[in-house]
């Protein structure tokens, strides 16, 4: 049997059915925005206030192009007129912008003077990596090719190490947004060629797999990108970005004293 996706407009609720089964998936108020979803996935996703950067419900798989444009113009207005969906959530990709708030505790950062570093929340990958490596180590100690095990060996070990100790700061006074490994490689991004933040779910064969905050920065008309954080919990995201905007307005204000509050970045 298919498996329907219902808007129910007199409980105004969002319900999936799949054989005999009925099951509540959200309330209208709950609804942040349907997007259509392209790559090895072409589809038509609802996404909930409190996932709106995550996986998603699909409502339309296997979208072609005529398929899209049919949607666009004939379904979502109707859905857009049931649950008060803006229809500007329709998008490719979403680049979400977080407002400008006081914070004077900061959850998601160490805070120290003008430098604010970037909590370290899940080293998982690291270890794995650095474990993977110290076995191909030891099982080439007792074989032959030992050179070569440890050459192949000593990869992950160094990655692992270099991903443990990387470190993401921002220094107010200075500006700037810098990315090291291990104190020895920096990649610095002056924060006046910041642009935007952007929000990037990552597949893998059409698997979500995570959602990346990004920072985008136009340098002498060409764009570079820094990945912020990974996380597959995304309800964290707006959090992060409020404390992530307060900083930059802080940095922004410090290097230009006569201006009042950024509004935008």
């Amino acid at each position: 049997a298919q498996t329907k996706v219902i808007f129910d407009r007199e409980s105004k609720t969002v319900m999936r059915q799949s054989f005999f089964i009925t099951k509540r998936l959200m309330s209208f108020s709950d609804i942040y925005a349907i997007q259509y979803i392209t790559g090895t996935e072409r589809a038509f996703k609802l996404f909930p206030n409190k996932d709106k950067f995550g996986r998603g419900i699909v409502l339309v798989g296997g979208v072609t192009t005529k398929d899209k444009a049919e949607f666009e113009k004939n379904v979502f207005p109707l859905l857009a007129n049931m649950t008060a969906i803006q229809e500007n959530r329709v998008t490719v990709s979403t680049q979400e912008q977080a407002s400008i708030s006081t914070i004077t505790s900061y959850h998601y950062y160490k805070h120290e003077s003008n430098v604010f570093e970037l909590k370290q929340r899940n080293k998982t990958w690291s270890f794995i990596l650095v474990c993977i490596g110290i076995a191909v180590i030891a099982l080439g100690v007792t074989k032959q090719d030992s050179r070569e095990m440890l050459f192949f060996g000593l990869i992950p070990v160094i990655v692992g190490i270099g991903m443990w100790l990387q470190k993401k700061i921002f220094d107010t006074g200075a500006s700037t947004y810098t990315v090291s490994y291990a104190g020895i490689f920096k990649q610095v991004y002056p924060l006046h060629n910041f642009s935007q933040f952007l929000i990037v779910r990552r597949r893998t064969n059409g698997v979500y797999t995570g959602t990346d905050i990004r920072m985008q920065f136009v340098v002498s008309g060409k764009t570079r990108e820094a990945n912020l954080m990974s996380v597959k919990k995304t309800a964290q995201i707006d959090a992060l970005l409020a404390e992530t905007k307060n900083i930059l307005n802080q940095a922004y204000l410090k290097n230009n004293p006569a201006q009042e509050q950024r509004q935008q970045f």
